[in-house]
């Protein structure tokens, strides 16, 4: 089962809210610089498990070679660029949607649904208090 590697997220093949798509860190002598560059950004020594991937809700728009027709519904897979680095991350306990900064994560339905909930319950608690001075 395919998952996210980079620290503080949760993305996997069977928590993908947002579905995003799994890229396999570079493999190959050429690439090892590359791949050091992936685990220093995502925070994380070098993985144990092959199932080990960095979701694209990490990479910039410009980092895919072929964002548009996804974008578009010309093509259901992405394409990294040879030289991309992720590198949009979050901090502990912020939803990834929040700090996508050009990344492919719309909001997550369980984001909306916290914002929904938190927004109902200012307006009780503002309707409960009355604060009409």
């Amino acid at each position: 089962m395919p998952y996210c590697i980079a620290k503080y997220c949760h993305t996997s093949d069977r928590n993908n809210p947002n579905d995003a798509h799994f890229f396999n860190l570079p493999i190959g002598k050429d690439r090892t610089q590359l791949r050091r560059q992936w685990l220093a950004k995502c925070s994380r020594p070098e993985p144990k498990n092959k199932q080990a991937r960095v979701c694209s809700a990490h990479f910039r728009r410009e980092d895919f070679e072929n964002y548009r027709q996804h974008a578009s519904g010309l093509t259901s897979r992405l394409f990294l660029k040879k030289d991309a680095v992720p590198s949009i991350f979050a901090e502990p306990d912020t939803p990834l949607d929040t700090v996508t900064d050009g990344a492919i994560a719309p909001e997550s339905k369980r984001s909306k649904r916290r914002k929904a909930r938190d927004t109902k319950h200012v307006s009780e608690f503002l309707g409960a208090h009355d604060c009409h001075d």
